[in-house]
């Protein structure tokens, strides 16, 4: 097994403290929250039927989307695995290089009973870490774990 598969198979099945150094940050007005390292800048980005977020650093950069239209990429090659986080079932998409790379997450909402019983869309959370390192990578995977509704 490549080292970065097994690292990723680990951190998969061990959910990663947040250190305490970090900023929480509410956001979709208090929707959810979730924690960056001290490094990590907030980066202003507009949603266009969504909330949306953006925090950065030299090697990593998170974006957050908020809302009914949220998902995952459309990658045939990229079956999501099936996580826990906050409670929530997410489904989680991982393509690295060289221990670089792009993780994806969707925490979708079941449709509630709206008025009359009828089945209405919920909002979904996806989150999109960029990572140009290993460690970066790693600091990504914690954020995402971070995220408490």
């Amino acid at each position: 097994m490549r080292p970065m598969i097994l690292a990723a198979a680990l951190l998969s099945v061990c959910a990663p403290a947040t250190p305490d150094d970090w900023t929480r940050h509410e956001m979709a007005f208090g929707a959810f929250t979730m924690a960056v390292p001290p490094d990590m800048a907030p980066e202003e980005v507009e949603g266009t039927d969504s909330f949306a977020a953006a925090f950065v650093s030299r090697d990593l950069r998170i974006d957050v989307d908020y809302g009914l239209y949220g998902g995952l990429p459309l990658v045939k090659t990229d079956a999501p695995r099936r996580e826990r986080i906050s409670g929530q079932a997410v489904d989680v998409i991982e393509r690295f290089d060289r221990g670089v790379g792009d993780l994806y997450a969707l925490f979708e909402s079941p449709p509630r009973r709206g008025s009359g019983g009828v089945l209405e869309p919920t909002d979904a959370l996806s989150l999109h870490v960029a990572c140009a390192t290993p460690e970066a990578c790693e600091v990504g995977r914690v954020v995402l774990h971070s995220v408490r509704f």
